[in-house]
């Protein structure tokens, strides 16, 4: 195998995790393509630079590719600002996720509007018209893309409410009983992140609410820890090793002046029944 040597070529990737905090699916992913970059003699490395909350970044940013001699930067969970800003600098990069408005970058994400599609499809076959779909309060466009999926499926047939959780296990906690004490609680929670399933889980079976049987609960990504959970999850999972591959590929045609290929931007996980979705029945409220 080929080793990276000061001359060889470098990636860097801009995430908001730190290693200690990264979720285990994406850790699973940039390890898995740091070894297959590693065999071509391309070395990564990984940065958290303090700009995931700012709307104007370019000084940090700035500071950051003065600093690290990185031939492709690849943007995961990136803001408008940070998007904004790599386009206007012409800076050779890749988005691990979907681009904000306005934004013509190559790209790389899951194909979050026909998850969500197929997911609303999935549970209006068997009966549910009222579905809660559950997400970070960030502003993110693979959200978005999501909303407009499950938006499409429902149609006028149903009626979706849109559930914002504030990123900890408490105050998602309290807005769960808000949800459910509402004299017709939803029959399903659609969720877009793991945490987010555990913890619905787990509260729903604290409270005396029998998932499926009450309320069914999908979620639109998987993470390794959902395997110990009890019901299985009913959940997308992406192939680590395939999507780390198409990753390299795309960054090595980017290193080599080629033009990504349009027609795989955005792909789609594989579905994974689970036990956690059953006929619609009308949900008590707490």
């Amino acid at each position: 195998k080929a080793k990276p040597t000061a001359d060889t070529q470098q990636v860097a990737i801009i995430s908001p995790w730190d290693p200690v905090h990264i979720p285990p699916s994406t850790l699973l992913e940039i390890d898995t393509l740091k070894s297959l970059l590693f065999t071509r003699g391309i070395s990564l490395q990984l940065l958290t630079p303090p700009v995931f909350h700012l709307q104007n970044p370019g000084k940090i940013l700035s500071r950051c590719i003065a600093e690290n001699n990185a031939a492709l930067w690849v943007l995961y969970r990136s803001t408008q600002g940070m998007q904004m800003w790599f386009q206007s600098k012409k800076i050779r990069c890749l988005l691990r996720g979907h681009p904000q408005p306005g934004i013509n970058l190559n790209k790389l994400d899951t194909d979050w509007e026909a998850t969500a599609y197929h997911a609303g499809l999935q549970l209006r076959r068997i009966g549910h018209t009222h579905i809660g779909f559950v997400a970070p309060k960030e502003v993110l466009q693979g959200i978005n893309a999501a909303k407009a999926g499950l938006t499409k499926a429902i149609a006028q047939e149903g009626k979706i409410s849109w559930i914002s959780e504030p990123g900890t296990r408490e105050g998602f906690c309290r807005i769960l009983k808000t949800v459910f004490k509402a004299p017709s609680p939803p029959t399903a929670l659609l969720v877009t992140q793991p945490r987010e399933a555990a913890t619905a889980l787990t509260w729903l079976a604290a409270n005396k609410i029998a998932v499926p049987e009450q309320v069914s609960l999908i979620s639109l990504a998987d993470d390794p820890n959902l395997d110990v959970l009890v019901p299985i999850i009913t959940r997308y999972t992406i192939p680590t090793q395939a999507l780390a591959r198409l990753l390299c590929r795309h960054i090595l045609r980017l290193l080599n002046e080629q033009p990504v290929r349009r027609e795989t931007p955005l792909f789609m996980p594989e579905f994974i029944p689970g036990e956690t979705m059953a006929p619609a029945r009308t949900t008590t409220s707490i």
